[in-house]
């Protein structure tokens, strides 16, 4: 078994309170219909997974020794890379709404192409995460 820092650890808490507080963010857009309140949600969690990727995750991963142990490199890559898709999106759609006045008519995120981007966001974003968490429990 690897050697795996506290920093990780706390890494691996945010990252469970961001899906919970990203399941809120959906919540006001699809309940509450609170769209900038939503956009403020979901740019705020897209900055701070950028915070943790380049903290912690980045480091963790470059430094990780290629030699055979519990953890596959083929979950881990697929995590890797996953993360790094959902990060890209994240970025093509959060930042430019937040940079262009954070209201609903700057959203690209509206309509049913927007929807579908949303969506496969958030499923890629969680299937990188129940990865990493399994690759996590591995090392």
């Amino acid at each position: 078994m690897a050697a795996v820092s506290v920093a990780s650890y706390a890494i691996l808490g945010m990252q469970a309170a961001m899906l919970l507080t990203m399941l809120y963010g959906v919540h006001l857009a699809r309940a509450r219909r609170r769209m900038r309140r939503h956009g403020a949600v979901m740019t705020g969690l897209a900055v701070l997974n950028v915070a943790t990727v380049a903290a912690v995750m980045a480091p963790t991963f470059y430094g990780l020794d290629p030699a055979p142990g519990p953890s596959s490199p083929s979950i881990i890559l697929v995590h890797h890379y996953l993360g790094l898709m959902a990060l890209a999106i994240t970025a093509v759609v959060a930042f430019p709404w937040a940079l262009r006045g954070a209201n609903e008519g700057n959203c690209p995120g509206a309509g049913r192409r927007g929807r579908l981007i949303m969506r496969a966001t958030f499923a890629i974003w969680v299937a990188s995460l129940l990865l990493g968490i399994g690759a996590f429990f591995s090392l």
